[in-house]
């Protein structure tokens, strides 16, 4: 977090989104700020964004990638991915649009990331199946 995130707004209207928090985001609250950030290096450092919030007096939360691991496509027991800024803004974004965690994540996270979680690549008919059935959902939203 930075000073002028949690200098701007009461502590306790700020959640950090942080892959290490231990309670999931359920609901997005419009009275709260949420804090999306990251860590620009090339390595994975546990905690860090758990720390500014701990620092800042925020509450953190994480996506609820484990309690929808199912619906992803996801082996039981996936509790974190790794994402980019980008990919929680958007589910963040569908969130907020649909109410449905599930299909927010699925537009979030990249089937690469599922491939490797999942234990086997995606066939290449399987892409062009899920990229049919996406483009279906699209023209339907659009209608």
């Amino acid at each position: 977090v930075e000073a002028a995130a949690v200098g701007e707004y009461p502590p306790e209207q700020v959640v950090v989104l942080s892959p290490d928090a231990e309670e999931p985001l359920t609901v997005i609250d419009p009275g709260k700020v949420y804090c999306v950030g990251g860590i620009v290096d090339r390595t994975v450092k546990r905690g860090i964004t758990q720390q500014y919030a701990e620092e800042g007096g925020a509450v953190s939360r994480r996506l609820p990638i484990a309690e929808y691991a199912g619906c992803l496509g996801l082996p039981p027991g996936t509790v974190r991915l790794v994402l980019n800024v980008s990919d929680v803004v958007v589910a963040l974004i569908e969130f907020n649009r649909t109410g449905d965690w599930c299909q927010a994540l699925g537009a979030a996270i990249p089937h690469r990331k599922r491939q490797q979680q999942g234990g086997r690549a995606e066939g290449e008919e399987e892409q062009q199946q899920r990229k049919r059935q996406h483009r279906g959902v699209e023209e339907q939203q659009q209608q």
